[in-house]
């Protein structure tokens, strides 16, 4: 995803330039002879030189593996088989033309649920107690990349009625991404659009918040929160965030979404602890984060009544081939046909991590590969 927005990025700057560029992506493991060598070696390095040869003037081409991977967020023109230098047989590539903004459509049906039944039912009886408690209640689920972290909130999520639900997601990079979760949570309360003009936005914000001070601090001009970090404290907007959603908890109870929280600087970290301690109503903070959160946060949760952690481990041998059996008929169904066997070998190395299985199947399946051979899955994770 970050090479092709870079590709279009250069592409609309050597445009401003009165000049053209071919650009070719491809994804893959890249090889470095030593610590002091700045040349990298190896398939996808070898393939994305060829597709940058073969694009013409202002082209950007992604081959197989890179597509497979951001496709769900890419808008695409088929390039067809392409015939490239030193690579036997031909190579299916894609001219990228433009990137879906948030987090992109799903591709295919979408993986079932399987082995996560203690932990959807722990999710569902926290949400029910801070409605009793009529608490706001801290809930956190670590996990590894791929685990399932998502795909259970999605899960439960799904099963929420009669709730306001409001979803943000930390990222890794870019200026001025502080509080960006909170910018897409605000902005989807107050029913801001990204292309509403600026005084349509100010207005929608005001009738969300209660007080005109709320809506000062939370103001949403051009570059979401941008004008938030140099001109407003930690704590001014740590106040109105609780503000905006305490007034929401009390009309309708409330789960606040979010993702990526491994990702979130300390100002954000300081912001969801603040509204899990201070707002009386029915509201469930649910955070996904990968282990890593806790080295940046020892105490993350630590020391609050209302507050749970739990850790998804991959999934077991029995589970893992519970998925795959489901995943098969999925797919079969879509594709109208369904593979003889899958090669096992190719299965262990997913080591039950769910995304992983899943990936593994769809790119064996789409590949044709479902006849004991395990083509380019990689020995390893």
């Amino acid at each position: 995803l970050r090479a092709a927005r870079s590709a279009l990025a250069i592409r609309a700057g050597v445009e401003d330039l009165q000049l053209e560029a071919r650009i070719g992506i491809e994804a893959g493991e890249v090889v470095v002879d030593d610590a002091e060598s700045t040349f990298a070696t190896g398939e996808a390095v070898n393939l994305a030189a060829r597709l940058q040869e073969a694009a013409r003037p202002g082209e950007v081409l992604i081959g197989p593996t890179a597509y497979r991977l951001a496709a769900r967020s890419l808008v695409v023109e088929d390039a067809g088989p392409i015939e490239l230098k030193g690579i036997d047989g031909p190579l299916r590539a894609w001219r990228v033309v433009d990137m879906l903004d948030g987090p992109g459509r799903p591709l295919g049906p979408r993986a079932p649920l399987v082995g996560r039944d203690d932990e959807l039912e722990l999710l569902e009886n926290t949400f029910k107690r801070s409605l009793r408690d009529k608490r706001a209640h801290l809930f956190t689920i670590y996990g590894e990349a791929g685990v399932g972290k998502s795909r259970l909130a999605r899960e439960f999520l799904d099963g929420v009625e009669r709730a306001s639900v409001l979803i943000g997601r930390a990222l890794p990079y870019g200026e001025a991404v502080t509080y960006w979760p909170l910018g897409e949570m605000v902005k989807a309360a107050a029913g801001i659009s990204d292309d509403d003009p600026l005084e349509e936005a100010f207005e929608k914000l005001r009738e969300c918040c209660a007080e005109e001070a709320v809506a000062d601090v939370l103001g949403l001009a051009a570059g979401l929160m941008e004008a938030l970090e140099g001109e407003r404290s930690p704590q001014e907007i740590a106040w109105a965030a609780r503000e905006v959603m305490q007034g929401i908890a009390d009309v309708q109870p409330l789960v606040l979404l979010f993702e990526d929280v491994h990702w979130a600087e300390a100002p954000l970290l300081d912001l969801i602890e603040h509204i899990a301690d201070r707002v009386r109503a029915p509201m469930l903070i649910l955070c996904l984060a990968r282990p890593e959160l806790l080295d940046a946060r020892p105490g993350w949760g630590g020391g609050r009544v209302r507050s749970t952690a739990i850790e998804l481990e991959p999934l077991s041998e029995d589970e893992s081939a519970e998925l795959v059996e489901q995943l098969l008929s999925q797919l079969a169904g879509a594709a109208g046909e369904r593979p003889a066997s899958l090669p096992q070998d190719a299965l262990d190395r997913a080591e039950g991590n769910p995304l992983f299985v899943e990936e593994t199947i769809r790119m064996l399946v789409e590949s044709g590969s479902g006849n004991g051979s395990a083509g380019r899955v990689p020995d390893t994770l």
